[in-house]
């Protein structure tokens, strides 16, 4: 009986050992598991980051300032030319013409004036038959300046239709300001006659009026050729050795040689981590695994409304010749490095409505807990956690598990739990 009893016994618990085995093999069965990494200390760096231009400090299109044929072109696209070089060159006869032209009229009232000075008493007793000449003679100049001026209108009409050039009208103009200069020395003549006392003012007046015209001439023969403003490079050349062009009609594009920086539109965001000064590596897209040292000099006062960003100008530090216009260079701007603070992949951030964040803990018995932290920025791959989290808490990713449920864990870089 003893036996028996011994033996039931035994049996007993053999079935309480399997079914508590059998339980357990049950619960970890429906257990899930999940990878888990454990918080560690490390180094956050941010980086700033994006695509800008290349740009010249200055770049200007030079344009013909008369209309005419070009007579020469110095240098080509690609060429480097010095400050006041004459660039572009256009046929300047008639303007040497003009000049020439005022000059001699210049030189004729100078010569007028000294015979005055030398035969003034002898001129006196003529005076009274002068009068009636220089009347004719200013009657018919009048004459001449009136149909200069329907001449003058009726050109302009021409040019607003687009049937002759800016030049021709620019030309009648310019005789308008020449007779009107000689009506007046012609006026002051014939009112000299008659006060002799006058006439060396009247004279004076002459000289004035060549010299004015004289100016004009040589302001207008300037205008046949193009000169550089500055130290600089060929861009774009619009014009050839015979071509006629119009007035205002584009030449060259020019750039400030040796001259350029970077142009990058980065997110409003980063503002208050950009500094004029700052140090930044530029990668220029058409040399991979090559970058060259850059500095931040200018941060627009202004965002963009329409895109959230500011503009941020770059100096170009080392081979300034390697950047070409427009070449797409990537700006990296080490913006913020700590040491020692706790860090962990973006991706076990869960975003919250107003900006904040929140992370899943595993506790000791394997519950998953919600809780929230505090992050110097959500924004980069790894994420400096400034509170919520301690050095070694596991953390699952949200999309693994969901708070409250009980998970198995497999740490990176640890054994099972």
């Amino acid at each position: 009986m003893l036996e028996k009893l011994k033996e039931k016994r035994i049996w007993l618990i053999g079935v309480i050992v399997v079914a508590v085995i059998a339980a357990a093999v049950g619960l970890m069965m429906r257990t899930p598991s999940v990878e888990a990494i454990r918080v560690q200390p490390g180094t956050y760096e941010e980086v700033i980051a994006g695509v800008g231009y290349v740009a010249y400090d200055q770049k200007i299109t030079l344009k013909a300032e008369v209309g005419g044929r070009v007579e020469s072109v110095l240098g080509d696209e690609g060429d480097v030319l010095g400050k006041g070089d004459t660039v572009v060159q256009f046929d300047d006869e008639k303007a040497q013409l003009n000049l020439s032209s005022a000059q001699t009229n210049l030189s004729l009232a100078q010569a007028r004036y000294a015979d005055f000075q030398t035969s003034y008493q002898s001129s006196l007793s003529n005076y009274a038959n002068q009068v009636g000449a220089k009347q004719k003679s200013l009657e018919s100049e009048q004459t001449r300046y009136a149909a200069l001026l329907d001449q003058i209108a009726d050109t302009q009409i021409l040019v607003d239709g687009g049937v002759v050039a800016q030049s021709e009208l620019d030309d009648l103009l310019t005789q308008k300001t020449a007779e009107e200069a000689t009506i007046a020395a012609m006026e002051k003549e014939i009112a000299a006659v008659s006060r002799p006392e006058q006439t060396v003012a009247e004279l004076n007046a002459s000289i004035d009026a060549a010299s004015v015209q004289v100016d004009q001439a040589q302001v207008t023969l300037s205008d046949y050729q193009v000169d550089m403003p500055f130290d600089g490079v060929i861009l774009e050349r619009f014009a050839d050795p015979g071509d006629y062009v119009s007035a205002g009609q584009d030449l060259l594009t020019v750039g400030s040689s040796g001259k350029k920086h970077i142009e990058v539109a980065l997110d409003e965001s980063y503002l208050s981590r950009l500094s004029v000064g700052q140090a930044v590596t530029l990668i220029p897209s058409a040399y991979e695994g090559e970058s060259r040292a850059g500095k931040i000099v200018k941060i627009a006062p202004i965002v963009d409304a329409d895109t959230g960003t500011v503009k941020v100008t770059v100096s170009i530090e080392e081979d300034e010749a390697l950047f070409l216009e427009n070449m797409s260079v990537r700006v990296e701007i080490d913006a913020v490095t700590r040491a020692d603070v706790l860090v962990i992949p973006n991706a076990y951030l869960l975003p919250q409505t107003g900006g904040t964040y929140v992370v899943y803990k595993v506790s000791d018995d394997g519950t998953i807990q919600s809780g929230p932290v505090e992050v110097f920025s959500g924004e980069t791959a790894n994420v400096w956690v400034e509170s919520g989290i301690a050095e070694g808490d596991l953390l699952v990713l949200p999309s693994d598990a969901s708070p409250g449920e009980t998970v198995r864990v497999q740490v990176k870089g640890d054994e099972g739990l």
